[in-house]
């Protein structure tokens, strides 16, 4: 008797269930109703003879029989899609489908886009911006730009750019209350992370710049916090206060001086930038074009950034 799975529909539905944690959300994606995702996996479970989801009343989350499904089964219908992929008869170029954090891709990557596709007008992009650490493999992705501390890169990857971090502040808002010296900070708002995130990220934390530009901490007039690093740039750029900003990610804001950095030179910090490239893709024209183009723009955004932030600390 044939005891292997037959119904790939349900296997896709199960696995966007899993990374959403939600059947309703994953019907949404999958153009179907949510009953009739349920009665899929319904299907799935009984199919298998045990239960792939603890289902509670706000959310669903994977048994351990389903997270061994989820490893195997996302590798598997990734695989399938390539190939497929292949298979299929084309007259061009295959769409790029690139994934990196919301903050990166909102202040970096996007603005930059239309360079892409203006020198690659019949290669599609398809971007997937997630604060999750996407498995590129599993889920299907040809590239992933990476931020890693240390300065270290995982193997095989491609160096992009190093990130230095400055005080920064729009024109308008100096123009108003110059900040000459750290103690004018105590005349300003100042931007910065919710402090769970900061507990996880402290050297983009104002403790930790007014520590390595040995400057004792001043206490502000105000304080606002973001989750996200595009969040804390929006309000820079809206004149609600001085951010900390990271100075590879505004390079064209501060040279166009929608910002400016102020308090002396920037700080170099342990992160870089990098390109993680799907084994898979490493071959494919389409992808070694992004490649190329996303090395030169990182070239462009090391200059501008060395232009526009004065000497290092």
């Amino acid at each position: 008797m044939n005891q292997s799975l037959n119904n790939l529909h349900a296997l896709r539905g199960f696995l966007l269930a899993a990374r959403h944690g939600s059947f309703t959300r994953a019907a949404a994606e999958l153009h179907v109703t949510q009953s009739a995702l349920s009665r899929q996996i319904q299907s799935l479970e009984e199919e298998l003879e045990t239960p792939l989801f603890v289902r509670t009343t706000r959310k669903v989350s994977l048994t351990s029989a389903g997270q061994r499904l989820a490893h195997v089964a996302a590798r598997a219908l990734a695989e399938i899609d390539t190939v497929a992929q292949e298979l299929r008869p084309r007259s061009g170029p295959r769409p790029i489908t690139v994934t990196t954090f919301a903050s990166f891709a909102t202040l970096w990557l996007i603005p930059r886009l239309d360079r892409f596709a203006r020198i690659q007008p019949c290669i599609d992009v398809h971007c997937m911006a997630t604060d999750r650490v996407v498995d590129i493999d599993a889920e299907g992705v040809d590239i992933a730009f990476r931020g890693m501390t240390g300065r270290k890169a995982l193997p095989g990857a491609i160096m992009l750019f190093a990130e230095r971090t400055s005080p920064v502040a729009s024109p308008a808002l100096l123009a108003r209350l110059p900040v000459e010296t750290p103690v004018d900070l105590a005349k300003h708002t100042l931007l910065g992370w919710e402090q769970q995130y900061e507990a996880r990220f402290p050297k983009f934390g104002w403790a930790y710049w007014f520590e390595q530009a040995g400057v004792e901490p001043v206490r502000p007039k105000n304080t606002l916090r973001f989750s996200n690093h595009d969040q804390i740039i929006q309000a820079a750029l809206a004149g609600q206060g001085v951010a900390l900003a990271r100075t590879a990610l505004v390079a064209e804001m501060l040279r166009d001086k929608q910002l400016i950095p102020i308090l002396g030179g920037a700080l170099d910090e342990d992160l870089v930038y990098c390109l993680v490239v799907a084994e898979r893709a490493r071959a494919r024209p389409e992808v070694l074009a992004f490649i190329d183009w996303a090395k030169s723009e990182a070239a462009l955004t090391t200059r501008m950034t060395a232009c526009t932030t004065g000497g290092r600390r």
